[in-house]
């Protein structure tokens, strides 16, 4: 592998536009002149108030317990950072089981941990980074997941920094033959955070339902990549993604691609931004590449607009008043774009809920 430094942050292939939003000097200042954390902690009254007890704790003291399965050489800069510097691995092995991963976040410096994840059955992984107040290191985290054939998984990420903190969240998914994942993933806060979510059905009649909720609080930068490849007949991939800015940054480069021999395949992706205030910024850029003659569904999406100044009247004249309808109309965003959430993702609505708490609170 290359000396990192020697590496660009993104392929040459890659949005320019995307690689403008992304808060690059905050990674360099990490990668340049960081060191390894030697402390770290969470939010324990957010744990708490969630009432969930991990089965894993990630710290910068959890050894390297298993060897890293990742699809591709490293060749991007962050990315070769990242897998040059893991201190931190673990195995998580789910058959017809559920698990709840911590990952405690470095007070300074900087952490990178990996999780080799193998799902079979019904089962379900949650992922928890939960910043705790002061701190400001940089966590980076690389997921290797493969769910075998016939089965189904749950997943939820959620990712909440504190305003001096920053991620990189890098997912590399793989689905079998006849499996569905349903993945929800929840990011607020920071100084940057960036989330590339790699998903690749492999199996004929293999699904992929991904709802992603952003929030774009002060002095935050968020950049969120989902690339889906559908290469196996009668796939479905749907990708919705949501994110709310009050005075932060939000990008959105969505990708699905449809490959030859993927027959009868269904592709969907969505992505609405809503600033709310003057100072929010927002982009997004959905693409489809399709590859297949036959596939049966195939569109994609994009709104990057306020909410609709009619729908808070109509809202207000019922006797909401201006926060209670504008937080009415986040959470019904919020739910469309997490879509359906059986009673075993029960977790996932707390964490939306305290996203959107987050997002009011900069609001008043």
């Amino acid at each position: 592998m290359k000396s990192y430094v020697e590496l660009p942050y993104q392929r040459v292939a890659d949005s320019p536009s995307v690689k403008y939003y992304t808060a690059w000097n905050v990674f360099d200042e990490y990668i340049l002149g960081g060191r390894p954390a030697r402390e770290a902690g969470f939010d324990r009254e957010l744990l708490s108030k969630l009432g969930v007890r991990p089965d894993y704790v990630v710290t910068p003291s959890t050894p390297v317990g298993a060897p890293v399965k990742w699809p591709r050489e490293p060749d991007r800069r962050l990315e070769a950072f990242h897998f040059s510097n893991i201190s931190s691995s673990i195995e998580v092995h789910l058959e017809d089981s559920d698990a709840v991963v911590l990952l405690e976040k470095p007070l300074e410096g900087f952490h990178a941990s990996h999780l080799n994840v193998t799902a079979s059955g019904d089962s379900s992984l949650a992922l928890l980074l939960l910043s705790p107040g002061g701190s400001r290191g940089l966590s980076t985290v690389s997921l290797h997941v493969d769910v075998a054939p016939g089965s189904r998984l749950r997943l939820t990420y959620a990712v909440f920094e504190a305003r001096g903190s920053s991620t990189a969240l890098m997912q590399a998914l793989s689905v079998g033959e006849g499996s569905a994942v349903s993945q929800r993933v929840l990011l607020s806060g920071g100084r940057a955070i960036l989330s590339e979510l790699l998903s690749s059905l492999t199996g004929a009649g293999s699904s992929l339902s991904e709802g992603v909720l952003v929030a774009g609080l002060e002095g935050s930068s968020t950049t969120v990549v989902t690339d889906a490849v559908s290469s196996a007949a009668r796939s479905t991939v749907r990708i919705s993604l949501l994110g709310v800015a009050t005075s932060g940054y939000i990008a959105h480069k969505g990708v699905v691609r449809v490959h030859r021999g993927a027959s009868g395949s269904r592709a969907s992706l969505s992505s609405r931004l809503v600033p709310l205030t003057q100072r929010a910024r927002v982009y997004s850029f959905p693409s489809l590449e399709i590859e297949s003659d036959d596939a049966e569904e195939a569109r994609h999406s994009a709104s990057n607009a306020p909410l609709e100044p009619e729908r808070i009247f109509y809202l207000r004249a019922r006797g909401f008043s201006h926060s209670e309808a504008v937080r009415a109309l986040l959470e019904a965003e919020a739910r469309r774009a997490l879509g359906g959430v059986d009673a075993r993702g029960e977790l996932v609505l707390p964490l939306a809920e305290h996203l959107l708490d987050a997002v009011t609170a900069e609001l008043q």
